[in-house]
């Protein structure tokens, strides 16, 4: 799986405004703050000979420089600016359908951890595909979100006007008032490195499983069909070894014979070690955009 990380979208507060231009997303006043906030798409700064976009992604001197041109253009002291809101993306050459079910069981586990609570999965109407999953936590007494976590296919997308087409897509964002203390890319990095080390444990692993396998029986319960029967309604739900085999105990059943039916299904089930592995592939394309 090969990886490229960047910074994708920021909000900002400042006290001078910005004038339109075509890497500004939205701009409002801020009556509590008495700033003016603002969207900015750094990949939207310049256009190529082709009129193509160039993205800034793969290159945090690449991203500084698109970000020093903005402000100068905008006359922002960056002393001034405030960061509300940071996306971090990450992308792979892999198709969405490939990974959907690991990214799955990461993001699940960070929604374990941080207990959020405004999750949703979006799929294709006709096909039940999946297209996207997305958790979310919200700030205390506010329906906007503190922290999210998303994972989309975009390869149905619109991307002619971008000199790279990215065809699947994980990202991290961090908002509200907490990023002022973030207010680097290398610290945000480091900040989402914390996160995902304190969700991604053994212990928190095999907490997971033992919460999915109770649901999906439930969900077998609910729909009236036997528990062995949902390896095949819900194969995508089916994540891990130690899932089915807490499944088919509590159902009363031969936690042998779920993985082998698994295996006849062509299931793939996933390990610790293969979350583990897909975590040290995300940091480490993260850590290749400082370097770059």
């Amino acid at each position: 799986m090969a990886l490229i990380a960047g910074i994708h979208t920021l909000e900002i507060e400042t006290p001078k405004s910005f004038i339109n231009a075509s890497y500004v997303g939205w701009r409002n006043f801020d009556r509590e703050t008495k700033c003016n906030r603002t969207k900015i798409n750094p990949h939207k700064l310049k256009l190529d000979e082709n009129g193509k976009w160039q993205t800034v992604y793969g290159s945090l001197k690449k991203y500084k420089a698109a970000m020093a041109q903005i402000y100068a253009e905008q006359e922002i002291d960056t002393a001034t600016v405030n960061y509300r809101r940071v996306d971090l993306c990450v992308d792979s050459d892999e198709p969405y359908e490939q990974t959907a079910r690991l990214y799955r069981l990461f993001l699940l586990l960070m929604a374990q951890e941080y207990k959020t609570d405004n999750d949703y999965m979006s799929v294709e109407p006709l096909t039940c595909a999946p297209k996207s999953m997305r958790i979310a936590k919200r700030r205390k007494n506010s329906r906007n979100s503190a922290l999210e976590i998303e994972n989309y296919n975009r390869a149905n997308i619109y991307q002619k006007r971008y000199d790279r087409e990215v065809i699947n897509r994980l990202e991290f964002r961090l908002m509200g008032r907490r990023m002022s203390s973030i207010n680097t890319p290398e610290k945000l990095i480091d900040k989402w490195r914390e996160l995902t080390d304190s969700a991604i444990t053994p212990e928190k692993f095999k907490t997971l499983e033992q919460s999915m396998a109770v649901k999906l029986l439930k969900r077998s319960l609910d729909l009236q069909v036997q528990p062995k029967d949902m390896l095949v309604i819900a194969s995508d739900w089916i994540l891990t070894k130690g899932q089915i085999e807490v499944m088919y105990k509590n159902a009363g059943l031969k936690p042998d014979s779920g993985r082998r039916r698994a295996a006849q299904r062509g299931i793939e089930l996933y390990s610790y070690e293969q979350v583990v592995e897909l975590k040290e592939a995300i940091f480490g394309a993260l850590d290749d955009f400082v370097r770059n």
